[in-house]
């Protein structure tokens, strides 16, 4: 998991998350990722698969970006990436670690 927040102080220009499929042996299918602050959700970036609906082979993500050019409350800024798996007798959006996170100060 990967997370760049550009900013200066508490001046925010934007953020990226993306992730990095480093196993090549588990496929992921159905992910998306989500940025999240102090205040709670930011953002829900498409949902991507790689060929085949897989996402394998030692490959990046698509890259997440959310543009900002202004001031933002400090704290904590973190991406989370989701799947699509089975929980129980249903489907369900499962964290797949612990989120990448920035801290922003004034």
């Amino acid at each position: 998991m990967c997370f760049h927040v550009e900013a200066t102080g508490n001046h925010v220009e934007h953020m990226e998350a993306w992730d990095y499929n480093h196993t090549g042996n588990y496929v992921y299918n159905r992910i998306h990722i989500e940025i999240v602050g102090p205040a709670g959700h930011i953002a829900n970036c498409n949902e991507f698969s790689g060929p085949d609906n897989r996402w394998d082979d030692l490959t990046d993500s698509p890259v997440c970006k959310v543009e900002y050019h202004a001031d933002v409350p400090a704290g904590r800024y973190c991406q989370k990436t989701w799947e699509w798996l089975p929980v129980g007798s249903r489907y369900g959006w499962v964290s797949l670690a612990t989120p990448a996170c920035v801290d922003v100060s004034n």
